[in-house]
This record gives C-alpha cells, sequence and structure tokens, in this order.
C-alpha cells in the first residue's frame, strides 16, 4: 500500500518530479508512474491495482491532464473506488505549497479509509491467489472491516464483501472450535474428573478465553513478528508459575518457529553468495571482492579487488562460474578468464548455468558459450529484457509489461507466457537446479509464478506479502522467497508453505542453500549472513513418483516397511537411516497395508476384492479373494489370522494359511468400516465412515460401541497400544472438527475418553496415527504435511511439531526404542523424525527457549 496516488499528465512530469520529490522527502509513499507507455490492458490492470492500495488521489490539474484519456480514466477508476480525491493546480500553486497540501491531506486521513486501502489490498491478492485461506483478515482487521460495512462510508464492492463473508466463516469456524473445546473441557471437569489436565485446562479455558482464541486457534497465515519477544515472553510467565496446557501450547509454538543458528558480519555490503553451500557454511563475496565464509574473517587468498565496487555476484548451482556486475560494465568469469565485457552503460541483466552465460547489451542478447568463447545473439524485443534465466532447453527473457519470452539460438525470441491483471515488469526469474521450473516474481505483483515445459506454462501460483530474492534448494523440493526480514519456504510439488523463517536481521537480500537441502543461508541489508535449519528429519526417501500410503509398525528385528499406492515396499532402518531393501508386488491401486507382528508376510488392501500377502521372507507373493472391496487389514497377534474392514459394512476374519474365512461380523449402528487395529491382546478396534469407534473380542463375536459419533466424519486411521489399554483415532476433519479422540481403559474396565484437540491449521485431514507401546507419546499425520506429536494421556502435552515437505502424510510410525517417528507422504518421502523434540516440565521448556535467546543474543540477532 501506498499513501498517495499521483495522477498528472507526462507533458507535466518537469513539475510533477518537483512535488515528488518533496513528498519523498517527508516520507510519504506514493505510485507515480514514469514510464512513456500508451494506454494498453496491462497498463490498465497497473493502474487501477495501484489506485485501491492508495489512501489518497491527488490530481495535478492542468489542461495537459483534462485533455488527456489516461488521466480521465484513472479518475473515472478513482471515483468507482470510492478513493478520497485531493486536486491541485500546477499552474497556480507553487511545488512547495503542492507538498505541504498533500502531507496534511495524509495526516489527516481518517481511519476509516486506511482500513478500506488495505481491505482493498487484501481482496485484491485474495481474488488473484485463488480465493483460499491465505490472506483472509482475521483481528482487528477483521473487526475494523465488520465495522465499515456497518457504517458504509467508504462503501465496500462485491469482492470486498465476499472477502469480508470469507474470512468471517472462518472466523466462526475458528470459535465454534475453540468454544466447543472450551465446553467439553468444562462438562468434563464437572461431570468426569478425568485427572491432571482438565483441573488445569477447564479454568485456563474459562479464565483466559481470548488466549484460547488467540494462541489455540491462531490465524494461520500470520506472521512471527519478534519471536525472541514471544521466546522471551512466554517464558517469563512459565517461571512466574503459569504452567497450564495453554501456556505449553504457547511456548512450544514459539520454539517450533525457526530461528537462525549461526550469523556473522561481513565488513562492506555483501553482493552475493557464490552458488550452494557446502557443509555448515556458505561463501558470501562483499562488495570489494573479498570472499567470506562461517565469520567474518575473509578466506586466505582473497584480496580487495580495486575499482568501483562489485554490485552483485550470481552464479550456477555448481558455483564454478561468476558473473560480476560493476558501475561501468558487466564481466562473466569463468575460473581465471573473463569470458564476456559488455560495454559501458550496458544493463546489468545477466544470468549463468553449466558452461553458459547469458547478458543484455544495447537492445542485444549475447549468449556466451564459457568453454569455448564462442557467442551468439540476437536483437531484444521492444520493452525486454528486465530478466533473464536458463530453462532446460532455452533461454527466458522477462518483459517489463510482464510477460516471459523465450528464445532458443539461432531463432527469433517468442512470447510464452503472460498473466491476467499485469501489475509491473517481470521482476526476478529464477531457474530450479535441472532446469525445468522456473519462478518469475513481477514488481508489486505479490504472486510468485512457477512456469514448467518448454511452453513455459504456469504449474501454480503462490501467494506471499512482498516477494524478494529467491532460491529453488538443490534437490529441487522447496523454494526459499525472503519477504523482508523474513523467508519463506514453499514446497514446489504441491505449492503449500513449509514454514517462515525469521529472527535476522534487516531486509534479505541474497539467498542460497547447503547442498543437502536442509539449511537456508541469507545476506541481508545490515551486513549479515545468517543460517536457518529448515529440516529437521532424515529423508530416508525421495521420489515424487511414488505415494505412499502406509508406513508399519517395527517388525521383531527393528524394521518398518513403507508402502506406496503401486504396491511398491520398502524396507527400512530407521535406527541406521538407510533403506535395507526394496522390491514390488501385483498390488495396484493400494489403499493400506499392515504387517504381520512376526514380520514375515505383507498384506496390501486396494480398490479390489484381491488381496496381496507378499513376503518379506522370500516365500512366493499370495493372493486372497475377500469376496468384497477389502478397505484395510489388520493381522492377529500371533500372525495366523487377517481381519478385513470391507466397504459393503463387514468386518471378515481370514486364516492367513488356508486364506479361509473363518468369521464375519456387521457393526450394529451401520456405516461402513473404514480403519482396523488389532491389539497385541487380540480385541479388534474398528472404525466407520461417521467416526464412531466399535470393539470386537478376537473371534468377531461379540462388540460395542467405544466412541459415538463426535463429528460424523468417516474415521481414517485408529490405533492401540501394546497393552491394549490405551486407542488413539482420527479421521477428515480430525483438527478443525475435533474428531480425534483417545480412548484409555480403567482398572476397572470402563473407559475413558478424551478429545485431542489440536492447534488449528490447513490440514483438516489425518490419514495416520501411531501410539508408542508404552502410550507415552502418539503421533498423527495431517493432509497439510504436518506432523504432530503428544503424550496420550491427560495432560495432552504437545512434545513435537514438523513440516518437512508439503505432502500429505499417510503413514507414521515410532521405532521400536520410541526415539524417532518415521512417515510417508503422498508425495513420495520417507522422512525419519525426531520423536520427543519438546520432552520435559514447562521450566525445563523455558530453559530451551532460554537457550535460544542466549543464542541469539550472542549472534547479535536480539537483546532479549
Amino acid at each position: 500500500m501506498h499513501h498517495v496516488f499521483i495522477s498528472y499528465s507526462r507533458a507535466d512530469l518537469a513539475v510533477v518530479d518537483h512535488i515528488a520529490g518533496g513528498l519523498e522527502r517527508a516520507g510519504i509513499r506514493m505510485w507515480i508512474d514514469r514510464r512513456d507507455i500508451p494506454v494498453s490492458v496491462p497498463w490498465w490492470a497497473e493502474v487501477t491495482t495501484g489506485i485501491g492500495a492508495a489512501d489518497l488521489f491527488v490530481i495535478c490539474d492542468s489542461a495537459n491532464w483534462r485533455a488527456s484519456q489516461a488521466c480521465l480514466l484513472e479518475s473515472r477508476v478513482a471515483a468507482s473506488a470510492h478513493k478520497s480525491v485531493l486536486t491541485v493546480d500546477l499552474n497556480s500553486e507553487p511545488a512547495g505549497q503542492i507538498v505541504d497540501r498533500i502531507v496534511a491531506a495524509v495526516r489527516h486521513t481518517p481511519p476509516t479509509v486506511w482500513t478500506h486501502t488495505e481491505v482493498t489490498v487484501r481482496t485484491d491478492m485474495w481474488t488473484r491467489s485463488g480465493r483460499g485461506r491465505l490472506g483472509l483478515a482475521s483481528g482487528g482487521l477483521l473487526r475494523r472491516m465488520r465495522q465499515l460495512d456497518r457504517d458504509g462510508t467508504p462503501p465496500l464492492d462485491d469482492d470486498a464483501h465476499a472477502f469480508l463473508e470469507a474470512s468471517r466463516s472462518r472466523h466462526r469456524r475458528r470459535l465454534a472450535t475453540s468454544w466447543g473445546s472450551a465446553v467439553l473441557a468444562v462438562v468434563a471437569v464437572l461431570t468426569c474428573g478425568v485427572g491432571t489436565v482438565l483441573r488445569g485446562y477447564g479454568p485456563e479455558l474459562l479464565g483466559q478465553y481470548n488466549q484460547v482464541l488467540g494462541d489455540l486457534v491462531p490465524d494461520d497465515d500470520a506472521a512471527p513478528a519478534d519471536p525472541y519477544q514471544t521466546l522471551a515472553t512466554q517464558r517469563d510467565r512459565i517461571r512466574d508459575g503459569a504452567l497450564g496446557y495453554l501456556d505449553r501450547m504457547v511456548m512450544t509454538r514459539a520454539l517450533a518457529v525457526p530461528v537462525p543458528d549461526h550469523a556473522f558480519v561481513v565488513p562492506g555490503r555483501p553482493a552475493g553468495f557464490l552458488g550452494t553451500a557446502t557443509g555448515d557454511s556458505a561463501t558470501v563475496v562483499a562488495a570489494d571482492g573479498r570472499r567470506y565464509r562461517g565469520s567474518p574473517v575473509p578466506v586466505p587468498g582473497t584480496a580487495a579487488r580495486s575499482g568501483p565496487p562489485l554490485l552483485a555476484v550470481a552464479s550456477d548451482h555448481t558455483g564454478r562460474v561468476q558473473v560480476r556486475r560493476e558501475k561501468s560494465r558487466v564481466t562473466v568469469v569463468s575460473g581465471d578468464r573473463t569470458v564476456l565485457t559488455l560495454p559501458p552503460g550496458a544493463p546489468a541483466v545477466v544470468a549463468a548455468e553449466g558452461s553458459r552465460a547469458v547478458a543484455m547489451d544495447r537492445g542485444r542478447i549475447r549468449l556466451a558459450d564459457l568453454r569455448t568463447g564462442g557467442a551468439d545473439s540476437v536483437a531484444a524485443p521492444s520493452g525486454c529484457c528486465t530478466a533473464v534465466a536458463f530453462t532446460a532447453d532455452a533461454v527466458a527473457l522477462g518483459h517489463r509489461d510482464g510477460s516471459v519470452w523465450r528464445w532458443r539460438p539461432g531463432s527469433t525470441p517468442t512470447r510464452v507466457w503472460s498473466w491476467p491483471g499485469t501489475v509491473g515488469g517481470v521482476d526476478r526469474m529464477v531457474p530450479s537446479p535441472d532446469g525445468s521450473v522456473l519462478a518469475v516474481t513481477r514488481t508489486r505483483d505479490g504472486l510468485i509464478h512457477l512456469l514448467r515445459g518448454t511452453g513455459l506454462g504456469t504449474v501454480r501460483t503462490l501467494a506471499v506479502a512482498r516477494s524478494g530474492p529467491l532460491a529453488f534448494s538443490p534437490d529441487g523440493r522447496l523454494l526459499a522467497a525472503a519477504t523482508g526480514a523474513d523467508v519463506v519456504v514453499f514446497d514446489t510439488g504441491t505449492g503449500t508453505q513449509v514454514t517462515q523463517l525469521a529472527g535476522s536481521v534487516g531486509a534479505v537480500r541474497h539467498l542460497t542453500w547447503s547442498a543437502d537441502s536442509r539449511r537456508v543461508f541469507a545476506a541481508t541489508e545490515a551486513d549479515r549472513v545468517v543460517r536457518w535449519q529448515v529440516r529437521q528429519g532424515r529423508t530416508l526417501v525421495d521420489d515424487p513418483r511414488r505415494w505412499f500410503v502406509a508406513v508399519s509398525r517395527p517388525t521383531p528385528d527393528g524394521r518398518l516397511v513403507a508402502a506406496d499406492r503401486d504396491g511398491g515396499l520398502t524396507v527400512l532402518d530407521a535406527a541406521a537411516e538407510t533403506v535395507v531393501a526394496g522390491h514390488r508386488t501385483s498390488a495396484r491401486g493400494v489403499t493400506g497395508m499392515s504387517v504381520s507382528p512376526d514380520g514375515r508376510h505383507v498384506a496390501l488392501t486396494s480398490f479390489s476384492s484381491a488381496v496381496s500377502m507378499s513376503s518379506l521372507a522370500g516365500e512366493p507373493e499370495r493372493m486372497l479373494d475377500a469376496a468384497c472391496t477389502a478397505v484395510r487389514s489388520g493381522w492377529s497377534p500371533d500372525s495366523r489370522s487377517l481381519y478385513l474392514t470391507c466397504s459393503n459394512g463387514e468386518v471378515r476374519m481370514f486364516e492367513a494359511a488356508t486364506r479361509r474365512r473363518v468369521a464375519s461380523a456387521t457393526l450394529n449402528g451401520g456405516g461402513a468400516p473404514s480403519t482396523i487395529a488389532v491389539a497385541p491382546t487380540g480385541e479388534v478396534y474398528v472404525g466407520n465412515v461417521y467416526s464412531e469407534v466399535y470393539r470386537f473380542d478376537a473371534a468377531l463375536r461379540t462388540h460395542n460401541r467405544l466412541v459415538e459419533s463426535p463429528c460424523g466424519l468417516p474415521m481414517r486411521a485408529i490405533t492401540v497400544s501394546a497393552s491394549g489399554d490405551d486407542v488413539v483415532m482420527a479421521g477428515d476433519g480430525a483438527v478443525h472438527m475435533s474428531c480425534m479422540y483417545e480412548a484409555h481403559r480403567r482398572p476397572d474396565g470402563s473407559w475413558n475418553r478424551v478429545l485431542v484437540q489440536q492447534p488449528v491449521d490447513i490440514g483438516e485431514q489425518a490419514r495416520a496415527v501411531d501410539v508408542t507401546p508404552d502410550a507415552t507419546m502418539a503421533v498423527v499425520g495431517l493432509s497439510d504435511g504436518r506432523v504432530r506429536l503428544w503424550r496420550p494421556d491427560e495432560t495432552l502435552d504437545p512434545i513435537g511439531s514438523f513440516r518437512e515437505g508439503g505432502g500429505e502424510i499417510w503413514g507414521a510410525a515410532f521405532t521400536r526404542d520410541s526415539t524417532k517417528v518415521v512417515v510417508g507422504s503422498r508425495d513420495g518421502m520417507v522422512i525419519a523424525l525426531p520423536a520427543c523434540r519438546w520432552c520435559g516440565t514447562g521450566p525445563e521448556l523455558a530453559d530451551q527457549a532460554d537457550a535460544v535467546l542466549r543464542q541469539a543474543r550472542d549472534l547479535g540477532l536480539t537483546d532479549r
């Protein structure tokens, strides 16, 4: 947003420039178009966006303004957008007086105008990003919007009303979730007395409902403005005696925000990184040419350069090629050899990849071969180029009208991509390591466009508050985007936001990754280099072509099995973090997998009546005809019997050796069974499509309803502890709709049921749950790629939170020693995560926060 939009005729540019200079000195942000371009559709979209983002529309009145078609169009847009208008007379008023009038008008702008402008900008971004949840209003903005709507001045248009209604709907859902949790907790306190958690949880929910709404149900797209302040505040609260459930929840959420674990100051301005980092350190080049790696001490042998300072250093992913931009020339260097030099005054639009470099030279695009010294060139299209980059098969060219062109040497550049509602020219273009995906940002666009293939078609669009430097991880899985002092990390396969890295000093100017794609390095305007750790776990399998549907519990020898949709099995040694073996089965369209307790056989269910019983011991694969569409499977404790849930509403039991059906049962309450778990004690637990849970005896002769439909949505995952006394279940709506429960058997044989309310995220569906044998830890995998761990007892303490990728989590299992949890995702990843990230008492968590703050102080990142 900006304070004013300056509408003027270009014939009056000399006078308007004096006014604009005075406004800049007064700290007034403005939108002023100094480009000599004709009226066009891209221009129109850019102007309307600029007017909508302004609090005040200033008309620089003159005979030239009144004769300009463009100026009249701008005034009509301002009128339709209900903007405050100030008219100044260029012919009769001195420039200084005009500046004073505009400054006074801005400083006396009513708060309702600010709200109207913010709503207009947020609505525009929300509409362009597909009207999803990202960017919806909450908190104070939502309250101001509702008041503005009631007052009717300035009025909201139809899109803004839709934005308001979507924001209110999300707010109502969160409010209902929070109050539902509060009511359930209070009812439990009054009627059941479930123990420690409710003794502390109930009073806090009643006495601190604002904290419930603000912390238990946070704003999904809220940025961690000052993570150090949050940590310090919560640390002090806990040390002052605030040890309840909500305080632990807030503390673990604060600890989950990644902050830099390493930082150092570069004497002089950082000019860029040399490729990806190796080990734990990245090499940064300063403006004087010195190189720094991991400390403020320059790398030996890198003396300061004479002459004009280095403006930037760009390189390919290997760091072999450097493209240097100086004030007087542009040079492309391979090793110690300069392979391309552009004349003084040439625009510094350059890129390098492998053995090639491309640069702009006064209306021509030049391509240099770094090995042979050969070159090729072509005339650039009018308005090109604001950015250049290499794709897999061509050179991509960014145009000032916001479009992208493609050039293959020996041909003429052609336009291959444009986006409706252009807002400014192409600002940055960054290719993925293999050149198959191109990330494009445009001036004031607020979006990152991912383009793929020879035609550069749009793959997906990512929304950010404001876009800065971009960097793909070396494996191409993740994209880091600077937005001010923070860095947002997206999963390129799904488009979901993996994390937001905070806590640096100054706006981020350059980005790079470590070679293992686990860390992000940033150079900031405060001359600092900082490092964040993005991934906490260890990736065991990374194959985007695979869709993992399940991860088994450990076999007797401690190994786990991950199954994919196409019938592939991967045997894992999680302790050693290695893949032991893998093979294919005949199953296709796999929906579920279970491993026999003796570790010899794997049962795979699919969208058919055929169930594969594949051997892990070298025996031939066998097929079982379930005579129904089998949904899920579970083995008896002695590995001799296989239980199946069928879509026709039955639970069936088969003798594994003979594949003969020996028993069957139907759920009394109706509803097709959707998932199954067999306890080591022989009891069988079945969840159905109404989220009810039934408990059967081993022979399927008797059963009773353990949990009655808490939310009416399908139960997707269920697990049971080694004793059979603890059951954890979750399904669709597990987060927002409270479709997630625990059941604990009391000594007298009765059952105690506990609602497991997770912090609200965009992942509404749970596809995987597991519990340790002693029921001290539980894990749930959600549809937005998040993994959450907690204590499955009456405290429900959160002890871990991860989001290593962007794919849905369909499998989760603890290792034999319960120190790790292995998860499998829809986008082909199997990851081993630490299982007890935040174990400990409240004071111990406060000590963890203190350690983070102490490290940040030592690095010069905070004074908290």
